[in-house]
């Protein structure tokens, strides 16, 4: 009998512990997908801005350009 319940335990402890682990693995995750969400988004506003940057250059290159062919 003694055995049995011994064994219970051991199951419900391994179950406990899992979850625990589990647990800690969705916290982790969540977090990184939080770090990379922000990550992402600073990297979209950096493309807008250096994209805007190009676009002026090019449109000052071309009228430069257009000025030359006339």
């Amino acid at each position: 009998m003694a055995v049995e319940e011994f064994g219970e335990h051991v199951e419900h402890c391994n179950g406990s512990f899992k979850q625990c682990i589990m647990d800690k693995v969705k916290a982790l995750k969540k977090t990184d997908t939080t770090i990379l969400t922000e990550r992402v988004e600073e990297l979209k506003g950096q493309e807008g801005s250096e994209l805007s940057k190009l676009n002026a250059v090019f449109t000052e290159k071309k009228a430069i350009v257009r000025k030359m062919l006339e």
